[in-house]
């Protein structure tokens, strides 16, 4: 199964983050993290891409933190953002809600 070493992987960043690293260190073994768990995400949607077509998917309903998850997205192109040496942030409406109810 792909899930073992992956979670194998994510668990030695874990470890990893729990050492003496320096500022860059530290914001590249996040991204790591990041990256990495996003990773498990699109294993899981392939997966459940199997569950639908046999018709077996189950949607797991949880409050989904708007700004949280914008802010991990924004996450993953850190890298991108600083090769190309401009700035990015995100702004959320006042009336958007805090969270919503969705599938992660």
């Amino acid at each position: 199964e792909i899930r073992t070493p992956l979670n194998g992987t994510l668990g030695l960043i874990d470890l990893l983050l729990e050492t003496m690293l320096d500022t860059e260190q530290m914001e590249l073994v996040q991204s790591m993290k990041t990256a990495g768990t996003h990773l498990s995400s699109i294993v899981d949607d392939v997966l459940d891409l199997a569950k639908v077509t046999a018709g077996k998917l189950q949607l797991k309903e949880q409050p989904v933190n708007i700004a949280d998850l914008l802010n991990e997205c924004l996450y993953l192109f850190t890298s991108q953002i600083k090769a190309k040496n401009i700035t990015a942030n995100i702004q959320v409406a006042r009336d958007v809600p805090a969270e919503v109810i969705g599938d992660q």
